[in-house]
């Protein structure tokens, strides 16, 4: 039984217009720009899980810092050990 014309994949369609090749055109800078974002969010939770962990490997070694053990100062966040 032969193929039926509308099982065929169709082809990419070639503009016709130069309002549809700005169109396409368009899209495509969009779906790059959302790429784009997408990565440069998940460097940022890289970036971010990458700090906890540092914070996290310098609380266990002991690393303070401030002038008296009991008292530690990260950042702005006053923690007491």
């Amino acid at each position: 039984m032969p193929a039926e014309p509308s099982d065929e994949i169709p082809g990419p369609q070639v503009p016709k217009t130069e309002l549809e090749e700005l169109q396409i055109k368009s899209q495509s800078v969009a779906d790059e720009s959302l790429e784009s974002t997408r990565r440069m969010l998940a460097l940022c939770e890289e970036s971010k899980e990458a700090g906890i962990r540092t914070l996290v490997a310098l609380d266990d070694q002991g690393e303070c810092g401030s002038w008296d053990a009991k008292h530690c100062y990260v950042g702005r966040a006053r923690r007491t050990t």
